[in-house]
């Protein structure tokens, strides 16, 4: 009797194993037009620490994948030479559906083609936001005036945050987050924010992402118009090392721009700050300050010995937790620090800089 048991038991073990086994079903359809027979097909899952590949091919305009796998996460499916897209790897069935498109020049990339992806919750939510980015590109490769542009953005960025917030806490909600980020609005941002709960997800790569991306949140939240300004350590061509807030107070205002030599419209920018550094520094109104992020010292010392023009402060930052420190995502990013020490302006243009100095 006591064998009997012990059967019915790892029989019932068994059965419970199976019932928990996570797989994913995809299955792929493609347009005849497309003509993409023979190509190959590639899912890249990255199961915790873990990176697996998978290959199949396309016959009669079809493929497919079933995978098993431990946690939910993001992963990348691509066809050979012709663009890949983001998918969620989570339990069920997932049709794909690749239909021909016009080309969209302000498109991230030029595809020529779209993919419905539908049948599990998050590969839905990816799928309605992929749908919104292309209806509001469409709409603005048609627009007709900076005005409609900028409505189309708005209502675009509007929608992208109400899925977010409908589905807060979902890998699909925080695959939106990553693309609309620099897009919203403080108290979008806020809500957000407030709602979020990294401890919701168990991919190790989203949460990652997502760690970075509150990292930034509260950089911008502290670094701030109307915040005081956070000192950082910089040093000069010279090996000499030195403090911003060594010239705060100095001059009425301190324009801290950073940089890079690789930056095309950061080098635009250069003459622009000359013209200012020269028309208002002897007079004490203002003190340019530009911090390089280059990758490394020597690229922007030698660049500055071949454009001895730039001869306003130069310094290079003795931490790379700096841009993190004030938000920045992107270069040219300028800083306006009055006297007292306070931001009172975060990459004002010319006209509104002048008007700081009248």
């Amino acid at each position: 009797m006591r064998s009997v048991n012990y059967i019915i038991c790892l029989c019932a073990i068994f059965f419970l194993g199976a019932c928990n086994k996570k797989t994913i079903q995809i299955h792929g359809h493609i347009d005849p037009v497309l003509d993409l027979n023979g190509r190959v097909v590639e899912l890249v899952m990255s199961d915790g620490d873990e990176e697996r590949n998978f290959y199949t091919q396309i016959e009669d305009n079809k493929f497919s994948f079933k995978k098993h796998f431990k946690n939910e996460h993001l992963a990348v499916l691509s066809i050979d030479d012709f663009g890949d897209f983001t998918i969620c790897v989570e339990h069920g069935k997932v049709d794909l559906t690749y239909f021909p498109i016009d080309s969209i020049s302000l498109l991230d990339n030029e595809n020529t083609a779209m993919v419905s992806m539908l049948g599990t919750p998050n590969n839905n939510i990816i799928n309605t936001y992929n749908s919104l980015e292309y209806n509001a590109f469409s709409q603005i490769a048609a627009a007709s005036s900076d005005e409609q542009v900028s409505a189309i953005m708005a209502r675009w960025v509007e929608q992208s945050y109400n899925l977010v917030i409908d589905n807060v806490n979902s890998i699909g909600a925080a695959y939106i987050i990553t693309y609309i980020y620099s897009y919203l609005t403080t108290p979008q941002k806020d809500i957000i924010f407030r709602q979020l709960d990294l401890g919701s997800f168990s991919d190790s790569k989203m949460c990652d992402m997502l760690s970075t991306l509150v990292d930034y949140y509260h950089a911008e939240k502290q670094s701030a118009v109307g915040q005081r300004f956070l000192d950082f350590e910089v040093v000069n061509r010279n090996s000499e090392v030195h403090k911003i807030s060594e010239y705060i107070g100095k001059t009425d205002y301190v324009l801290i721009d950073f940089w890079a030599t690789w930056c095309a419209p950061c080098l635009r920018l250069m003459p622009s700050l000359g013209l200012l550094h020269n028309k208002y520094n002897s007079s004490r109104q203002l003190q340019v300050i530009s911090v390089s992020l280059d990758d490394s010292s020597e690229e922007w010392s030698e660049f500055l010995s071949s454009n001895s023009e730039y001869d306003w402060l130069q310094f290079f930052p003795l931490s790379d937790s700096i841009p993190l420190k004030y938000a920045v995502t992107s270069i040219p990013n300028t800083i306006l620090i009055d006297k007292n020490g306070i931001i009172v302006a975060k990459n004002p243009d010319m006209d509104s800089l002048e008007v700081f100095f009248k």
